[in-house]
């Protein structure tokens, strides 16, 4: 065996092992959720990955997006662009609302 041999199967275990801890103890998940594409690259899922939820909260986006744009408006600038972000994410924490587990009410 030659050292670079050596040197990798002494780093492997503590690779996996870390990898296992990283994911709540549990080994790896993976699903088809298109938000765990990442560079084009499809990662495991996260701890706590709810697919059912996620597919929900992302048929709301279209929803909060004309009702953002209907507020704020499409106008173009930085200053229009900072507006309808925050507007857009206050209004997704709206509609998320009732997804959510202990049915938290938004502020």
């Amino acid at each position: 065996m030659s050292i670079d041999d050596w040197l990798y199967e002494r780093e492997k275990a503590p690779i996996e092992w870390e990898r296992v801890c990283n994911n709540g103890g549990q080994p790896e998940r993976w699903c088809e959720c298109p938000e765990l594409i990442i560079n084009g690259k499809r990662v495991p899922c996260p701890p706590h990955h709810d697919c059912d939820y996620v597919r929900k909260r992302s048929e709301l986006v279209a929803i909060a997006d004309r009702i953002t744009s209907e507020g704020v408006g499409n106008k173009r600038g930085i200053v229009n662009g900072y507006r309808w972000t925050r507007r857009f994410v206050a209004e997704m924490e709206k509609l998320a609302a009732p997804l959510l587990k202990n049915g938290a009410e938004a502020a």
